[in-house]
C-alpha cells in the first residue's frame, strides 16, 4: 500500500496471506506477513519484514529487516513458536520459482 506520496516512501507496506504446501503439494498450513518500508533513497530500500507460518500444532514467527523476497530473501531469524513450536529457534529462507515462492524452515531445539 503506498501510503504517502506515489513511489517508494516510508510507511509503504505490503500484506500477505498464501497456502503453504509441503512437497507433495499438500496443503500443510498458510503464511501470513507483511513488510514496512523504514528506508528510501540512495542507500536503497529496507524495512521490517514479519512473518506467521501456521502449522499443524502451532505457528512460527520469523522477521528480518529487509523488503519482501524478490529473488530470494533471508535468512530471516525465527522468533518465537507456539503448541509443539514452542521454544523453537533457527532461520528461514524464501525463494522465489516463477509463481510460487519456496520456505525452507532451519529449526533447532
Amino acid at each position: 500500500m503506498d501510503v504517502n506520496r506515489k513511489g517508494p516512501s516510508l510507511g509503504d507496506y505490503l500484506a500477505f496471506n498464501s497456502t503453504l504446501r509441503g512437497l507433495s503439494g499438500h496443503v500443510v498450513g498458510t503464511v501470513d506477513g507483511y513488510s514496512l518500508a523504514t528506508r528510501v533513497g540512495k542507500g536503497g530500500p529496507g524495512g521490517l519484514h514479519l512473518v506467521t507460518v501456521t502449522l499443524w500444532g502451532g505457528q512460527i514467527t520469523t522477521q528480518n529487516a529487509a523488503l519482501p523476497v524478490q529473488h530470494g530473501n533471508g535468512p530471516e531469524a525465527i522468533t518465537g513458536g507456539t503448541g509443539r513450536y514452542e521454544n523453537v529457534r533457527g532461520q528461514v529462507t524464501f525463494e522465489r520459482h516463477g509463481g510460487r515462492v519456496e520456505v525452507v524452515l532451519h529449526l533447532l531445539r
